[in-house]
């Protein structure tokens, strides 16, 4: 099932019931009249958590791939139109200040499942399988990260050797002569990049006339 077909999930009861749990030490003051006790009625849930300080790049692409598929197949959320059945929602709490939910109305006025509630619970659902929604983006995005990240440590490697006349993007070029005679060097496995050698990095700035011979000691 492709993204895009999520709507076609059938979630089961507890599924449903799962989106409307509100969780404890969580203040939210926003607009969107969700549940926030048993008692309460309504069709908005808070939904699951979306965004907290401490979430990574996979948490990230996550975030965006989720809600632009809402965004396409759905329509705006509920902050740009009233009539929109999902937003993303800020709640404060104690320890981490602050957690972004993805907020749902559960419920259309006939009683049936929204397509963005099947949308919800058909990503949570996948995520059983797989950690991301959209692999290819997030590897791009861990290719580009990691490609600033090398590039940026050559930079800081090579800098103290670099010669007046050397090219403005000379640790790009770096990367690109290692990446043909050394690739060892430069190969990561995530945003963080590669770490080349000051070896390595000498090397290749002498080889393509980037060092300053006068600095070298």
């Amino acid at each position: 099932m492709s993204l895009s077909q999520l709507t076609n999930y059938e979630p089961s009861i507890s599924e449903l019931e799962a989106l409307f749990v509100f969780p404890g030490h969580y203040s939210y003051t926003g607009d969107l009249p969700v549940r926030r006790t048993v008692e309460d009625e309504g069709p908005w849930a808070i939904g699951p958590t979306l965004l907290s300080p401490s979430a990574d790049l996979l948490a990230e692409c996550n975030a965006d791939t989720l809600t632009g598929v809402l965004r396409a197949v759905v329509g705006p959320p509920r902050s740009e139109d009233a009539s929109g059945s999902w937003d993303v929602v800020s709640v404060a709490h104690w320890s981490l200040g602050w957690v972004e939910h993805l907020s749902v109305m559960v419920y259309a006025e006939d009683g049936t499942v929204t397509p963005a509630a099947r949308i919800v619970l058909g990503a949570i659902n996948r995520f059983r399988t797989s950690p991301a929604l959209d692999i290819h983006e997030y590897g791009k995005r861990v290719r580009t990260l990691g490609l600033e990240a090398t590039v940026e440590s050559i930079d800081d490697t090579g800098s103290p050797w670099l010669a007046e006349e050397a090219p403005e993007d000379w640790a790009t070029r770096v990367f690109a002569y290692l990446a043909k005679k050394h690739p060892d060097e430069v190969t990561f496995a995530n945003e963080d990049g590669a770490e080349p050698s000051e070896i390595a990095v000498r090397r290749a700035m002498k080889a393509l006339g980037y060092f300053d011979n006068n600095a070298d000691d």
